[in-house]
């Protein structure tokens, strides 16, 4: 959608709510203000320096642990020197390192 055609779009929405409360200068102002908060500046590079998925150590806990959490556990109770089935309900013998 053309940069113009978003202003109008939020303008109208603005108009929508406030009614005639604010006079249609201001409204015009907010809504080019809003449009150019949330575009993406073209002038920033385009490109991503890591590649493939993160380590698990750095994915959000949520995905880390629907993808391989008993691997991330099963790792870190090795680092703290605990075997992987210390009594607790541990990784089921597939799923161990």
């Amino acid at each position: 959608m053309r940069r113009g055609t978003r202003i109008v779009a939020v303008y109208q929405e603005l108009r929508g709510v406030v009614g005639g409360a604010v006079p249609a200068q201001e409204l015009l102002k907010s809504a080019e203000s809003l449009v150019a908060l949330f575009e993406e500046d073209e002038t920033a590079p385009q490109f991503q320096l890591g590649f493939g998925r993160n380590p698990l150590e750095l994915q959000d806990l949520d995905l880390a642990i629907s993808d391989g959490g008993w691997r991330m556990l099963n790792r870190a109770w090795k680092w703290m020197g605990l075997e992987a089935d210390d009594g607790c309900g541990g990784p089921p013998p597939e799923m161990r390192i």
